[in-house]
């Protein structure tokens, strides 16, 4: 109805309108004349009550024409006020089903596209807001996909096999992308490239452990973080670029740091709310997906209370039939044979008590065998599955450690230019030529210079912090593996070829310059068996006191230390 009544449908930036599709038959040209109607709560409603009142096969219509990324269009290039995320949300619980945590994520990124969008649309000239709209959709056909694939893997039977699949396929495809790369140490491109790839090896290897085990501590958030650092980003038509010619390059940078100092107090000054809205949004996630699950269990516990309370009427009618019957013959015995009848039972009831004491002790001995069993099992592929682990993290370490040195080298030249370029201006004002224009051009060489090292800096930070997740995973799976040596774990202890990567993978995260940065109160944790990671090799691992925590970032390395970290990194 809402299609067909949208004569007037305005075109939507995708080149759909409103108008004449209502009367065609294609449901899919139904969706897409509806979704890029302007009033977005009629058209979740008309969506709604159609997906509620549709088969399996129609809703798929849905994700597979562009109603998806219209929808989504539609809302970003609106910008619908905070209150429209609830219909949001409800609607795509609706057509998604899957966890109230994963809906929630995909409204938060809509949001979060939606305000930034909102904020690139301030430009006026014509060139950057055409660059908007291309962002724009581009950002509406992206989160399409991610919708799309998450209802495929939400809805996909055997979710185990799929994992494995998507692990399989993450290792194959990172490991093929490392055989094409050049081995040449000169080819920098190539470096980060092997360091990217190597990466997300080690991710899905850790990823996979924590599926099979459980409690392996996940680097998901550390990887985000360094993706964000490191990868480029998106150009929607940068402003600064579009600046007048005459504008100063150091003019520009100074407005950089206001505008960045004027953000970081609006964190500052928001971050208690963030906090309190985080909360609120988790523990309200946790009451949903209560809320569904305890509907799902109600519904299913009320049927099979139902149809057990029948079973069980049947069958106490028959039973007390069949009762009736040989109470009546016993009670002809017992007449025939007074006494006799009444000591043979209570030596049969006595004979029925042990058995009972006897099948039950029977049935909790198979059912440990029976559990150990598959523990076994599951602990032999989470074993197997953490030596690969290892392996790959002993690879992505050594090629991060040449990425960290890289960055360290260029950072301490470009202080050194620095340096070169403050006494070569310093001279320039001595010779009262500090107004000249090759003063000038010295002045904006050291505001370039200084922004290339700052962002050097950052990134290697965001390096090391990778390095610093790493290091904290592994000492979580040797606190699980030495535990396991005491029989209080499930995972197998290392064994000798484990205990040297190891060994080796402590020495490039030293280098890389996260020696010592342990969680706090390793030492004070039960199971935590020294002697046994000693036999191991493994005490540098153990931390030295129980207090020693993550510490704050490294300080710049001097220039020997950047040709030979390995030589002048700190004993662990």
């Amino acid at each position: 109805a809402a299609a067909g009544s949208g004569g007037g449908a305005p075109m939507n930036g995708h080149g759909s309108s409103g108008g004449g599709a209502g009367g065609a038959g294609d449901p899919a040209a139904k969706l897409e004349a509806v979704v890029v109607l302007d009033d977005l709560s009629k058209v979740l409603d008309a969506l709604t009550m159609w997906v509620e009142g549709a088969y399996e096969e129609q809703l798929d219509t849905l994700f597979t024409c562009r109603a998806l990324p219209l929808l989504l269009h539609n809302v970003l290039a609106q910008n619908p006020p905070a209150s429209f995320d609830d219909e949001l949300t409800s609607f795509l619980h609706t057509i998604l089903g899957g966890s109230a945590k994963g809906v929630m994520a995909i409204v938060a990124s809509v949001r979060a596209v939606c305000t930034a969008l909102a904020a690139c649309a301030a430009g006026a000239e014509g060139g950057y807001a055409a660059s908007v709209a291309t962002a724009r959709r581009a950002a509406a056909d992206r989160l399409a996909r991610t919708i799309r694939g998450y209802r495929s893997s939400a809805s996909r039977e055997g979710a185990a096999a799929a994992s494995q699949s998507a692990f399989e396929s993450v290792v194959a495809s990172n490991t093929a992308a490392l055989a094409k790369l050049p081995s040449s140490v000169a080819d920098t491109r190539a470096l980060f490239q092997k360091r990217d790839h190597h990466e997300e090896v080690v991710a899905a290897y850790n990823d996979r452990v924590a599926q099979l085990r459980g409690g392996v501590p996940s680097s998901s958030s550390a990887r985000a973080t360094t993706g964000a650092v490191l990868e480029p980003s998106v150009e929607f038509g940068s402003a600064v670029s579009r600046l007048a010619p005459h504008v100063d390059h150091g003019r520009v940078q100074r407005v950089r740091a206001s505008l960045d100092a004027i953000r970081r107090e609006e964190t500052a000054a928001l971050a208690p709310f963030s906090r309190d809205e985080a909360a609120v949004t988790e523990e309200l996630v946790s009451l949903r997906e209560r809320h569904e699950a305890l509907q799902r269990e109600l519904r299913s516990v009320e049927a099979a209370l139902d149809a057990a309370t029948a079973r069980r009427q049947k069958l106490q009618a028959r039973k007390r039939d069949v009762e009736s019957t040989f109470a009546t013959r016993v009670s002809a015995l017992d007449a025939e044979n007074k006494g006799i009848v009444e000591t043979l039972q209570r030596a049969d009831a006595a004979a029925a008590a042990q058995r009972a004491v006897s099948d039950l002790d029977g049935k909790l001995r198979a059912l440990v065998v029976t559990d150990a069993a598959a523990a076994a099992s599951d602990a032999a592929a989470a074993t197997e599955t953490r030596a690969a682990w290892v392996n790959a993290v002993l690879e992505y370490a050594k090629t991060e450690r040449r990425c960290v040195e890289f960055i360290a080298k260029r950072i301490v030249d470009g202080r050194a230019r620095l340096d070169s370029l403050a006494k070569e201006l310093a001279s320039y004002e001595e010779l009262r030529m500090g107004e000249s224009q090759v003063a000038h051009n010295v002045r904006d060489e050291i505001v370039k210079v200084k922004a290339n090292v700052e962002e050097d800096e950052r990134t290697r930070e965001a390096l090391q912090g990778t390095a610093r997740s790493l290091s904290t995973d592994l000492l979580a799976l040797v606190r699980a593996a030495v535990a396991s040596g005491r029989g209080t774990g499930v995972l197998a202890p290392f064994s000798e070829a484990e205990a040297a990567a190891l060994r080796a993978l402590r020495t490039e995260l030293t280098a890389i310059g996260v020696n010592g940065e342990l969680p706090a109160r390793i030492g004070n944790v039960p199971g935590f068996d020294q002697d046994r990671a000693a036999a191991l090799g493994l005490t540098a691992l153990i931390p030295k006191s129980p207090t020693l925590s993550a510490a704050a970032p490294k300080a710049d390395p001097p220039a020997a230390a950047v040709s030979a970290p390995a030589a002048a990194a700190p004993a662990a």
